[in-house]
């Protein structure tokens, strides 16, 4: 499937997608050019809505805790070797700020589908998975294809 190309502003699509797997409710939001430029990057915004929406005292396995998936500021453009995305939360084994980053081609088709950032919130009641394409975004059931192996999943989706 061909992705639409988003209308990048200096690296920046220029929205985020709130997603709350408790309630089932998909929001989209606008990125302030503060924000955009005040904390640069996927884990700068991670950073930036973790501080935020993570209160003190939180547990890291609870579904107090935020999801943040962010792709870089380069990411979608046609510089090389930064097609990034940096994931963070309230880490289970420190209490503090946690982050890791992969890279691949999903950092840049979530800039295309046209998102620079995802937060996740709340607990689905089962196995769910987000569905990110031209048509809007959906939360689907994963019944199907929960506890397969990454091969198996892949072809069935």
């Amino acid at each position: 499937m061909e992705m639409k190309r988003a209308n990048v502003r200096g690296g920046w699509v220029g929205k985020l997608l709130r997603v709350n797997l408790s309630s089932g409710a998909i929001t989209e939001e606008p990125i302030s050019d503060d924000l955009a430029y005040g904390f640069l990057g996927g884990r700068g915004f991670d950073a930036k809505y973790l501080w935020d929406s993570v209160k003190p005292g939180t547990d890291p396995l609870g579904p107090e805790n935020v999801l943040t998936l962010g792709a870089g500021v380069m990411t979608g453009t046609a510089f090389p070797e930064c097609c990034r995305v940096n994931i963070g939360c309230l880490s289970p084994m420190t209490g503090i700020y946690g982050y890791g980053n992969a890279g691949g081609w999903w950092p840049g088709r979530l800039k295309a589908a046209g998102y620079d950032h995802i937060i996740i919130t709340g607990k689905s009641p089962k196995p769910v998975y987000m569905l990110i394409n031209d048509d809007g975004v959906e939360i689907k059931d994963a019944g199907d294809i929960w506890g397969k192996s990454t091969l198996e999943m892949e072809k069935i989706l």
